[in-house]
């Protein structure tokens, strides 16, 4: 299984950053680590995943511009679980594939909490389509999304990697065509190890309407046909 864990902004408009590395939060990370060694299975763990996003609150944008918090507070978390002996996490890191904003003090690099406190490296990018195309978003082919990030990844990093959470939108294009290529090309990632469709929507704030359709249900009679190969 894949769990996710993020931070939270706090109603008076602080940040739940800097009070986890004021030990503030230790009681709650010991619930997560009982858990997790209660489970007592493999766990794919993704901890403040699309950090160099300015939409997570735990990115730098929103910790005073200094990345610094959010490597402190991924070592701080590991090693709460490591004296607690929780051994059946497997830990990945996950940028996302653009920075956003797009800054030198904001590169994924800044984020990198050091070999030895990441297992997976994982890649997240979406073709969005083209619902917003008037603030530049525009229908990206599989290869167009992850050639680019899987050929810079494989020369930074040596761990094995995996896909975390892509999916395709239905306004732009043709959604099963794209799945289609998904599946021709995935295979030429060989370090890639696993890939998570994520089937969700997202909504225009505005309208109410559905803008971007990433569900599978379009696309599932593909999957089922190309995973019986």
């Amino acid at each position: 299984m894949e769990f996710t864990l993020q931070t939270s902004p706090l109603s008076d408009g602080s940040n739940e950053m800097y009070a986890i590395l004021q030990g503030e939060y230790d009681s709650i990370i010991e619930v997560y680590g009982n858990a997790f060694k209660n489970f007592g299975h493999p766990i794919l763990f993704r901890l403040m995943n699309e950090m160099n996003g300015d939409w997570c609150p735990y990115s730098s944008y929103n910790t005073s511009k200094d990345t610094i918090i959010y490597r402190e507070v991924y070592r701080y978390i590991y090693e709460k679980f490591r004296q607690m002996g929780v051994k059946n996490l497997i830990w990945i890191w996950n940028p996302n594939e653009g920075s956003f904003p797009n800054f030198k003090w904001n590169h994924m690099l800044m984020y990198y909490p050091g070999d030895e406190y990441v297992d997976v490296i994982g890649l997240t990018a979406y073709n969005t389509g083209t619902y917003y195309a008037s603030v530049g978003e525009s229908w990206q082919e599989f290869t167009t999304l992850y050639d680019g990030i899987y050929s810079e990844y494989q020369e930074r990093f040596s761990q094995p990697m995996m896909i975390t959470e892509f999916s395709c939108a239905k306004v732009g294009g043709d959604k099963r065509t794209w799945t289609k290529n998904m599946f021709r090309k995935i295979k030429e990632y060989d370090r890639i190890k696993v890939a998570i469709w994520w089937s969700c929507t997202d909504f225009d704030n505005t309208t109410g309407e559905i803008s971007r359709d990433y569900r599978i249900d379009d696309v599932l009679d593909i999957f089922k046909e190309e995973l019986k190969k």
